[in-house]
């Protein structure tokens, strides 16, 4: 069922490989200052203006960077927020169900993910955090149990396993329920297997059971999941997305250096 391929990924693939012959050209990088050490970033309409803003996890200085953007591509100065220690991930979602984007990061030193609810007009409030796994290195957002209200899952690469947190309602979440694999460096959700249940999809670094792999674990229709289907990369996938056309996966090898759809 993986093997669809992904039309819009192949093409980007070929963009990247080819590039000498693929015609592009683009202006010059402009840089935005953020925090200290970024490791990652999401986008999304933060302050309702219709125009894309930037979310980056900045794992050195232990925050959270809001950048608005203000038009035709440009951003504004970043507005840092307190989270867990080293966030490595971060991801946006409308968590309390206000219509609103909230945030969510995953904090690899803190054992945790932070939830920071907006305040309106791209602000956010104090972080509040929960326990997942150890080292936690990626998170997703998704509605899980078909509740319509957004939960989390991170991928946490220390204990080996990820960690499946329910929304309780307003944007409060419950106790990790954690999934066996082995060194997740990453998390997708989607519906992998068409019966309308979102599915998760892992990269997977370990060494042992299902390392240097990527593993689905199909969802029993309620937020629960079963045990994990594991395909094999060759070297250690550190990046995992999950597109349409029946939902094929796009993993990146780091060693390899390869983007692979399948």
């Amino acid at each position: 069922m993986f093997k669809n391929i992904l039309k819009l990924a192949i093409i980007a693939l070929m963009l990247i490989v080819n590039s000498a012959q693929a015609q592009m050209s683009f202006a010059s990088q402009v840089n935005y200052p953020a925090g200290d050490g970024s490791y990652s970033v999401a986008i999304g309409d933060l302050n309702s203006d219709g125009r894309p803003d930037l979310a980056v996890a900045n794992r050195s200085s232990n925050t959270v960077s809001v950048l608005t953007s203000t038009g035709i591509g440009t951003f504004g100065v970043a507005v840092n927020y307190p989270t867990g220690a080293s966030p490595s991930s971060v991801a946006i979602g409308d968590l309390n169900g206000d219509g609103r984007p909230d945030l969510a990061t995953a904090n690899r030193d803190g054992n945790t993910v932070s939830v920071l609810t907006s305040t309106g007009m791209g602000t956010f409030g104090v972080a509040i955090d929960y326990l997942t796994g150890d080292f936690p290195v990626s998170v997703a957002i998704g509605d899980l149990n078909g509740d319509g209200r957004l939960d989390l899952v991170t991928a946490n690469n220390g204990s080996g396993n990820i960690s499946v947190l329910t929304n309780t309602g307003m944007g409060t979440f419950g106790s990790n329920v954690d999934y066996n694999t082995s060194g997740p460096t990453s998390v997708a959700i989607g519906d992998l297997n068409d019966d309308g249940s979102p599915d998760l999809a892992v990269a997977n670094g370990g060494t042992s059971g299902f390392g240097s792999s990527i593993s689905v674990k199909i969802n029993t229709g309620i937020g629960t999941f079963g045990a994990a289907a594991g395909y094999t990369t060759g070297s250690p996938p550190v990046s995992i997305a999950i597109g349409h056309s029946r939902q094929s996966l796009l993993f990146i090898n780091l060693t390899l250096s390869k983007i692979i759809v399948s």
